[in-house]
Parts: C-alpha cells; structure tokens; sequence
C-alpha cells in the first residue's frame, strides 16, 4: 500500500479537480452509466442516510430554501411546465394524503390561513393598501390565536373601521377582540368600544383597558 505524503495528496487532489473541470461531459456519463446500474443500491444508501439525518436534511433545506427563494421559484415553475399533468395526477391518487397534510398546515398556521382570507376578501372590495406589511398583519392574526389559547375565549382581529364602510386592511387599522364582540359589532360604525381591547402598535401587543 502506497503511503502519500500531504503535499502530495493535495496536489493530486487539485489535478483531479482540474481534470474534471476540463472533462464535464465525460464526468456527468459516467456519473449517468454508473447511476443506472446501481439505482438499488444508490436508493438504499439514500434513504439510510435521510433516516439517520432527517433534522440535518430538513435544517439544510430550510436554509437554502431562504436564500434561494427566486431560484426555486423559477426550478418548480420549469418543472410544472415540463410536466402538466404528473403534479394533478399525484393528487389525484394520493386524495387522502394530501386532504392529511392540508388539514394539519391549517391547524399550525391558523394565523396564516385567517390572515389570507381577510386579504382575499379586501382585495375582492378594493381595500388594500400597498403601504401595509403582510408579515405584520400574519402577526396580529397569530396574536389572536395565542390569546384564544390562553384565555380559553374566542378572539378575532378586526377591522376598527369595517371594509364595508370604507376601512382598509392595514395593520394600524386592525385590533384584537373577543369572537362574541366581533359578531355583535358586525358592520356598524358607532358600536360601543369593548372593556377589553387589544390594539397593534409598533408590532407589540398593549393591552387598554377602557370603560364604555
């Protein structure tokens, strides 16, 4: 057995390099040819190494996902084009997998899902507002659910002046109150401030305690 020494490992190491650097077609066929006649084997490996490094893998992908948001934006949008029909057949034969996975996304992301339907519903009336922030609304809505937990009480966000009377979907214009004082406020404009309310401001949450 041949024994190198450092120097010599990294300049062999740097001559491989550079040999495939100048080689690419022939370094991605053999890759290919050597693929194709160990996909058994290349599986197996594959997914022993993903159940021993499931966190390591998810933490990587999470990273990367961040600091390539365009570029995968464009690879999935090449890949739906490439293929039409592979992502609604997948979905059609997996109905329950994905009804699963849908069901438990709206049960951690409440505040998500609450915040989309307010938006939708604002965009349909034209009361958006090009200067408010999407995350800081996101926040408000997953501030209400966390007092619902706490309290045990139903809370929703609310618009402090209605859609229907003009108001517009901006954070500033958005407070936090009980489910049973939302339904009973509905639409009106001159209805009584709650004893209780929580308004937004500066990205806390300042509890005002107020008599009517």
């Amino acid at each position: 057995m041949r024994i190198y020494t450092k120097a010599q490992l990294e300049r062999k190491r740097l001559t491989t390099k550079l040999w495939k650097k100048n080689n690419k077609d022939r370094v991605r066929a053999s890759d290919k040819k050597y693929s194709e006649k160990n996909k058994d084997r290349i599986n197996a490996y594959s997914k022993a190494w993903y159940k021993k490094n499931k966190d390591k893998k998810k933490a990587y992908n999470k990273i990367w996902c961040e600091k390539n948001k365009d570029k995968r934006k464009a690879t999935r949008k090449a890949w739906e084009e490439r293929n039409p029909n592979r992502r609604r057949a997948w979905h059609d034969n997996n109905k329950d997998k994905v009804k699963a996975i849908n069901k438990a996304y709206r049960e951690n992301n409440k505040n998500k899902i609450n915040a989309w339907a307010s938006e939708g519903r604002c965009r349909r009336l034209f009361a958006t507002c090009k200067t408010s922030i999407k995350a800081r609304r996101e926040m408000i809505y997953l501030i209400a659910s966390e007092i619902s937990l706490e309290t045990g009480i139903a809370h929703d966000v609310d618009h402090i002046i209605p859609i229907s009377k003009g108001g517009i979907n901006h954070e500033e214009f958005l407070m936090v109150t009980t489910h049973l004082y939302n339904c009973q406020k509905s639409a009106k404009l001159d209805h009584p401030l709650p004893e209780m309310q929580y308004l937004i401001l500066d990205d806390l949450v300042q509890l005002y305690l107020k008599e009517v």
